[in-house]
């Protein structure tokens, strides 16, 4: 039989690689009836772990992460009894700050950063939520092409998959649940927006969301 953590582990794969599947009852959820076997094993997969006995203790920092994501996404699941740890700061705090200080000049009240349990949020306005996404939370889809290549520093920073550039399926789980939590999620890819001047980051951070 699986362990607890190795339920744990299978479901953050599951639910990385079918987000849609772990989002029944919104906008998310697959119409395709091929999807009903995904539908099935989530569901399996879920009564499982719900009936297995949580770790007292997650020594393992993956594994730390892992459950405190699937708490999110299953609030009722025993994740939520485990002892919880504060969640650790990025090393983006700068640019937060800068963000922040751009949401001020434009008239906005922003709050951050913050936590949305395990999930930093660099700047929030309104329902708007600002998460700064490091270089390795990205890849490139053609080897051929040298990872992090330089590009025009005024280049919109959602045209990153112009250039190759795909968010792994971890961090993309992670903007999903704060979709799903309500928050409109505006990703920021350091690497695109360390070259845009300042002109251009206003324009982005002010920009209406069906603008960028």
């Amino acid at each position: 039989a699986f362990s607890y953590l190795e339920l744990a582990s299978t479901m953050y794969s599951h639910a990385c690689l079918y987000p849609q599947v772990w989002f029944v009852g919104t906008e998310d959820a697959p119409l395709n009836p091929r999807w009903h076997m995904l539908n099935e094993s989530a569901a399996c997969l879920q009564e499982a772990w719900c009936a297995a006995s949580p770790s007292a203790t997650l020594d393992d920092a993956r594994s730390r992460q892992q459950v405190a994501i699937l708490s999110m996404l299953l609030p009722d699941a025993p994740a939520s009894s485990i002892r919880k740890e504060a969640p650790r700061v990025s090393r983006s705090r700068p640019v937060a700050m800068e963000l922040l200080e751009i949401l001020r000049s434009a008239g906005e009240e922003p709050k951050g950063p913050f936590f949305e349990e395990c999930i930093e949020v660099h700047a929030a306005a309104g329902e708007r939520a600002f998460c700064l996404l490091a270089e390795d939370a990205y890849f490139r889809r053609h080897d051929q092409v040298g990872a992090f290549s330089e590009v025009d520093k005024d280049t919109a920073i959602l045209g990153v998959e112009k250039f190759g550039f795909e968010l792994c399926l971890e961090q993309a789980l992670n903007l999903r649940l704060l979709q799903h939590r309500g928050w409109l999620v505006v990703a920021v890819p350091f690497h695109a927006w360390r070259r845009l001047s300042p002109e251009n980051k206003r324009q982005f951070v002010t920009a209406p969301a069906d603008c960028r």
